[in-house]
Parts: structure tokens; sequence; C-alpha cells
């Protein structure tokens, strides 16, 4: 009969460093999984993206800034300063921009790559970016 306890008591003993052991487990899981980070709620999109409206307030808040894509010497030889930035992206046979394919187009990839971050000072938020996909793939327009 003692032994009965005794036995009872290791089994008990067990059973509840087992419950302890994967509550840890279960517990150090939880806060080390990254969860998905929600993404701010863009604005309604406009049906039609204005390359004058809505591209280049983007290209000169973040592009066309010193030492990056704007006058006297620009990154990559890509002046993205308002008067010339249409035609700098849209350039026949040099273009950044391939109208109506953002995934073949140099800007769009330039922005979107995690390993090369444009621009350097910081990628710009999601609806930033998908303005500027919707953009390009509304023909890349200059409207």
């Amino acid at each position: 009969m003692a032994q009965k306890v005794i036995m009872n008591t290791v089994l008990k003993n067990n059973l509840y460093k087992l419950l302890l052991v994967t509550g840890i487990i279960v517990l150090a899981q939880a806060c080390t999984t990254k969860k998905d980070t929600p993404q701010p709620a863009c604005a309604n999109f406009p049906d039609s993206v204005s390359f004058k409206a809505d591209i280049i307030p983007i290209l000169t808040t973040n592009c066309a800034i010193s030492g990056c894509h704007t006058t006297p010497n620009p990154q990559s030889e890509l002046n993205l300063s308002a008067s010339v930035a249409y035609s700098q992206l849209l350039n026949v046979g040099d273009g950044y921009v391939t109208p109506g394919n953002p995934g073949t187009s140099v800007m769009y990839s330039s922005i979107t790559n995690p390993s090369q971050i444009m621009p350097p000072t910081g990628q710009m938020n999601s609806c930033t970016i998908d303005l500027i996909k919707i953009w390009i793939q509304q023909g890349a327009k200059n409207n």
C-alpha cells in the first residue's frame, strides 16, 4: 500500500513537471512568435491615379531630395525632380517604368526590394507603394 501511495505521488509530481514544462514552452513560443503587423488602412485610392497629383508628391518627398535623384548629380543619372521626372521614368529604351507591368518596372522593384531599400531613408509605407503600383498598372500615364 505504501508503495502505491509513493508511486501515485511520483506520477503526480512528474505530471505536474510535464504540465509546467509544456506551459513554459507554449508561453515562450507565444512571446517569441512574430505576429503579423497590421498594415495601415489605405485611404480610398482614386479611380485614376494622377502622375501630377499623386505620384509627383511622393517623388518630391522621397526621391528628389539632396544626395539622391535630383540635380546637380542625380544618383544613377535619374533625376526625379517634378519638371523632368516623367520623361526620366519613361525614357524610351532606358525607362524605369514599364507601363502596365509593375513586376518588370525598375522603379517598382527598387521600392519593394527588401535587400536594398529605396529610398535609403527607409521604405515607403505600403499605401504609398500600392499607389505607385496602381499608377503603373493603369499605364503610367502623364496625367
